[in-house]
Order: C-alpha cells, then structure tokens, then sequence
C-alpha cells in the first residue's frame, strides 16, 4: 500500500497518520480523537509549503467543528427532550397533589426549576458552538466548507494516509461509530484510509448494531480488501524456541533441561496451543517472569521443563492449573496398583476436565507428561519406587518435596540496553575501551546478545576507526564457539565475522582493506575470530562467484593465512592453544596453511600425558541423534571419528596413555564422555567395523556396542 502510495505521488512520501480507534473511552471521544489525529498528521506533514499546510489545517478544523458540532447536537437535544419530560413531570405532579402538604410542592418547585436551569444553560452552549464554526467561516453552510477543503486537500502533492489499526478490539457501537465517520469523509480526494481488523469480528459487530450483513455492508465501504495470510506452523515454532532458547541459555537452567523429555511434552501436549504469534510473544513475556523466580547465578530452582509445561496449562487453561495447584496429595504421591480406586481415578479426570471440552485431550497428555505417579489414572501405566529420589533430583513437580516451589511469582531483569549499544558506537575509535566494553558484556554473559543486536549498527562505524575496532572484536570474540546455536540461529562467532566483512567491505581501497587486516591480525591477543575470518575470505577467493565479494586479492589472503600460522606457532608454544574450543578447526587450518609437519609435531607431545590427551578427545566429540521407538524427538548421543582424529595422531598412541584411565575416577562428565567415546570408537577399529561419522548410522539399534553417554 504504502510503496503504491508512494509511487502515485513521486518522490514524495504520503503522509501517514496513525489512529488507535481503541484507546479512547467512549463515542464522542472516538470522533473528537478521528479529527484531532488526522489534523496533527496534516500540520506536521511535509507536503507544500508552510502557508498551504496552515490553511489546509485551518480548513479541516473548520469542517471538523461543524461535524463535531452536529454530533453533539443530536445527543443533547436528546437529552433535553428527555430532561422536558421530567421537568414537565414535576409540575403535573404538583397540580395533582393540591391537597397534600405544602412541602412536597416546594421540593417538586425546587427540582423542576433546578433541571430547567442546568439545561438551558447546556443548551445555550450547544447552540453557541454549533453556529461557531459559521461565523468563523463568513456563515458558510457545511457542504461550502466541505467543498473548500477538497480544493485544498486535491493540491497536495502526495496523499493523507490513515491507518486504524486493532478496529476488531472496538464495541459494536464504536465500530458503528468508527465506519460511519470514515463513511461520511471517504469521497475527499488525497484522503486514503487503511484499516487492520478481524473480518469475521467486525462483521459479527456490525450486524449486532444495525440488524444488517456485515459482509454487504463493508462491502458499500471498503473499496479493496486484503487477506494477510497465516504464519506457517513452523516459523510460529520457531520464533517460540527462539525465545525459549534465550530464557535457558543461562547454565544454572540449561543443565538441568532434558531434551528429550522436553519434546514429548511439546509434541505430544504444548504445540497446538500456538497458532498465533499472539500466543507465542504474550505466552513468553509471562514465561519469563517466571524463569526468573528461580534463576540464580548457580542454580535453578525447578525443573524448566516442568515449569514451561505449567505455565501453558496457567496461561491457556488457568482452571486445569488451579485444580493441580488444589490437589498436590492426589498428583505427588505414587499409588500402589492395590490402592488405584475408581474414586481416585475420577479425581484426576476431573482435574483435566476443568479444560474446555475441544482441549481436553491435549491437558490430559500435558499432565501425563508432568506427573508420572498418576499415568496409571490416564493410561494404565505405573512407576516403581526407585522413581522418588530421581524426580526429586530432578526437581520434577511430580516430586512432593517440590510441587510448592511451582506456584511463587517474582520479576525478571535481563536485557542489553540501548545505553550500552551507544556506548559501543562511541568507542569504536578507541580499542582498549572498546574491549573493556565488550569484555564486561562477555563477563555478564551478555557478548553473544550484542553482537547479535550491533550487527544492525555494522555500517555506521567511521571507516576510520577500522584499525581499532576490528582488532578489538578480534580480541574480544576469542572463545564463542561454545555458545551452541540451534539449526537456524546464526552463531555469535559467525555475527562478530559478519560484522567484520560488512564493515570493511564499505572500503572501496582494497589495499588499505589488507592492510587494516594485517595490523590487526598481528596485534590482536585472540586467535579463533581471526583464523575463523581468514578461512571465509580464503573460501571466497576460491569460489570468486561474484566478483566485488572478496576483501582482498589473492597475495593478500596468502599474506594472512601466513599471519594465521605465526600466531597458532606461538598459541602453541604458550599452552593457550589446547584450551580453545574450535581447536580441531585451527590444527585444520594450520595444517592448511603451514603444512603437516608442526600440527602433527605440536600434538604428539599434546597428549603425551592423560590430561592432555582427554583435553585433545573433548575437542573432537560429537554429537548424534537416534529415534527411539515411541519418541517423538531424537536422542543424544556422542562419538568421536577415529579418521578426524588421525589426520594429526595415532589413535593408538592415545589409547596407550589413556590404558590405566578409569572412567569412574573421572570427576567431570564431559571427561568421561570422551574417553568412553574414544573407547567405543577404538573396539570398532579393532573389530574391522566402520568409524562413526564415515556414512555409519550412529545410535543404530543393532549396533551391541553403542552406549548413552553418561550424564
């Protein structure tokens, strides 16, 4: 509408007024609101000159008071025809009592008199402000004033854009009242309106006003009509696990977050609560008030699984979540097969038949899911003893020890600021405030959030404040790739590389391009952003598919990979290489750049030791997903490709230090992940079986050798 709009007028932009219909309290100030709100777009618009924008502003006022005028006559005159009858009430009421006492007479005087003078005076004013605006005007009638305001309004240079928005969210006697002034004004020319509504809902409004079909009678009114299509399911989802994502991110909440549990609950019982992205954002904003109850920097209180299931059966269905609320005995407490009475098996129907009768099902599945003691009331199924001391564990609310944390309130406090953004910008001049900046975001967890919301300001930075800012992103961004990201997401270290290329790319002198990369490269203190850059510039100068793309030409990305490998040599010799964790991405590229030889070299002494070969395994896991039967999501797994691994070492030269290691003498799970994925791996090799990750289907069900990682 808008790029038509813009199109029809030239060059110039249409002047557009926003009206929120629904703010106003009642009718008269809806229609006083409807003017005022179109005068003010008129008077700030930037259309003719300042002489023709003051007469035309005059003009509307005009025409506005007369209607505004009408209005209100016909109300009052309504009001004083009713307000007559009561003062004539009154003195028939005294001749018809001459024989009763003298005091009912007086009183009956005293109110007539009273109503007659606060209506006459009510009228005198309606009058003087109905013929205000003909005198004003030289006594023009109304269609003369209406006639000189389209002669104004036809010589603007772009049209009056109207948007009214949210007009479903109106009373039926509003939207009556909002259509029929877009009605009465819709033949001025240059005066074009948009309006935003639910069809079915003003229809319905309309026909409940005026006994008509609303289809025909926005029909008579509405010249063109348009249908936003639905967001597709999937991107609905993906905007709610984005914002679920950023609430669990926080370690003390993503330990204790099972995946798996998590997607039966939500395919089996959450999903089809949101259709609208309305559900979604008014669904995460209360979420989030709860997460933060229990959020601290060590721990959380509750299980966020559980708490995500109760707050959709608190926010879509609030009588199911004040029966579980009501009812902690009969949800907690694991019945016995010989104690599963019919009595107790209505008790919890009857708790997820509080939901209206179409959603019954889905809260049925929802608490199924959230209290296993009960399933045998839903489903036939039990649990034995064992389960207790693990849901409590868990923090599960199926656990009685824990079911009341579920039920507090508190408000959250975590966001990037604008102040801080600005701070950014201001210190892009500037490499150590600039650092300090983004170091204090990084202590507070907050590095990946920025990087995220600065890459809309990448284009704003002075190219002469190159030098400084790219070498402190180099700086700062040393370590982002143990922030996972989900399938979609872009990844902090990939916003911080993008930030760069966009920046830099502004700069038509492909020297001075190289040249601000080389300073920084060698001054910087970070290694993983800068071998991260240089490897996509190499990858653009291999590809060269459209040409403008690379930064630098091909001596300079040489140049740089050279760069690269003298500041790996010297991460080596320091130690700090081995605690990186894109640490299999830098050996890649330093045998890449520098040749096999170093790499190679760097990691036989590398995993001389247990340390450091455990230290070496953990860089190489990764990460598989298997279906079981029944599962709705895919289960983790970990291994490790023994091929990876030997494009530096030998897997058995790893094996023969790690031969006297026990598993159960390792304190840390993640060491106990890679060495028992090294060893599963290892079996295989010696067995004659295929690595994972070569084309092998890892998790396979009739694999005898595959095993969970430990938690």
């Amino acid at each position: 509408m808008l790029d038509a709009l813009h199109h029809d007028a030239g060059d110039v932009s249409p002047i557009v007024a926003q009206f929120n219909a629904w703010q106003f309290a009642n009718r008269e100030q809806l229609t006083e609101a409807f003017f005022d709100e179109i005068g003010s777009a008129l008077g700030r618009g930037t259309v003719g000159s300042k002489k023709t924008r003051k007469q035309l502003l005059q003009r509307w006022k005009r025409y506005a008071a007369y209607l505004k005028a009408g209005a209100g006559a016909a109300q009052h005159l309504k009001n004083l025809l009713i307000g007559g009858l009561v003062v004539t009430a009154a003195f028939v009421g005294i001749a018809a009592t001459q024989s009763a006492k003298v005091v009912w007479i007086i009183a009956g005087l005293l109110v007539g008199l009273a109503a007659l003078l606060a209506w006459s005076s009510k009228a005198a004013a309606l009058v003087g402000s109905f013929i205000e605006p003909g005198i004003e005007t030289g006594r023009r009638s109304l269609e003369e004033v209406k006639l000189d305001l389209a002669g104004t309004l036809r010589r603007l240079a772009a049209p009056l854009l109207v948007v009214i928005d949210d007009v479903d969210r109106l009373v039926p006697a509003e939207v009556q009242e909002l259509f029929q002034l877009i009605k009465v004004n819709a033949d001025f020319p240059n005066l074009v309106y948009l309006l935003l509504f639910d069809r079915t809902v003003v229809e319905k409004n309309i026909e409940k006003v005026l006994a008509v079909s609303g289809r025909d009678y926005l029909e008579k009114i509405v010249q063109a009509g348009f249908d936003v299509p639905r967001i597709e399911r999937a991107r609905i989802h993906r905007i709610l696990f984005e914002g679920l994502d950023e609430m669990i991110r926080v370690e003390s909440v993503s330990k204790r977050f099972d995946k798996h549990r998590w997607g039966n609950l939500f395919f089996a019982g959450l999903q089809a609560h949101f259709k609208t992205l309305r559900d979604v954002n008014r669904f995460l904003s209360t979420l989030s008030f709860h997460v933060s109850l229990f959020r601290s920097e060590s721990s959380f209180e509750v299980n966020p699984v559980d708490l995500i299931g109760l707050e959709v059966l608190r926010h879509f269905h609030p009588e199911v979540y004040r029966a579980i609320a009501s009812n902690k005995e009969l949800l907690t407490n694991r019945i016995g097969r010989d104690d599963r009475s019919d009595e107790k098996r209505k008790g919890v129907l009857a708790i997820a038949n509080e939901a209206a009768e179409e959603n019954r099902g889905l809260a049925r599945e929802v608490l199924k899911q959230l209290f296993p003691p009960v399933e045998w009331a839903l489903d036939g199924s039990g649990y034995g003893s064992d389960f207790d001391a693990r849901w409590y564990r868990e923090l599960r609310v199926c656990s009685g020890d824990v079911f009341d944390r579920y039920f507090h309130l508190t408000i959250p406090d975590d966001d990037i600021s604008q102040a801080v953004l600005d701070r950014i910008l201001a210190n892009t001049g500037d490499r150590e405030r600039l650092r300090a900046e983004l170091a204090a975001l990084k202590g507070r967890g907050l590095l990946a959030t920025a990087l995220d919301r600065f890459e809309a300001y990448k284009e704003t930075v002075p190219l002469d404040h190159a030098e400084s800012f790219v070498t402190a992103l180099f700086d700062a961004c040393d370590d982002l790739g143990h922030l996972r990201t989900g399938i979609f997401e872009i990844s902090p270290i990939m916003h911080a590389d993008r930030i760069i290329y966009w920046y830099l790319r502004r700069d038509p002198d492909a020297g001075r391009k190289r040249a601000v990369l080389e300073a920084a490269i060698g001054a910087t203190d970070g290694l993983s952003l800068p071998v991260d850059f240089v490897s996509l510039e190499s990858s653009r100068q291999a590809e060269e598919k459209v040409p403008g793309n690379v930064l630098v030409d091909l001596e300079g990305v040489r140049a740089l990979q050279t760069l690269c490998v003298r500041k790996i040599e010297s991460a080596a010799a320091s130690g700090r290489l081995a605690t990186l964790p894109e640490l299999p991405s830098i050996l890649y590229r330093w045998k890449e750049w520098g040749g096999d030889a170093n790499p190679s070299a760097y990691v036989r002494d590398f995993v001389k030791t247990p340390d450091g070969a455990i230290l070496f395994l953990k860089a190489f896991l990764s990460r598989s997903m298997s279906h079981g039967m029944g599962d709705y999501v895919a289960r983790e797994h970990w291994y490790i490709g023994l091929k990876s691994v030997e494009e530096f070492v030998s897997w058995e030269i790893i094996d023969a230090v790690l031969k006297g290691v026990s598993t159960e003498s390792l304190v840390a799970s993640d060491d106990r992940r890679a060495v028992d994925a090294f060893r599963r791996a290892s079996k295989r090799r010696r067995e004659g079986k295929p690595d994972y990750g070569a084309g092998y289907n890892v998790g396979r069900d009739d694999d005898d050798d595959w095993a969970s990682s430990p938690d």
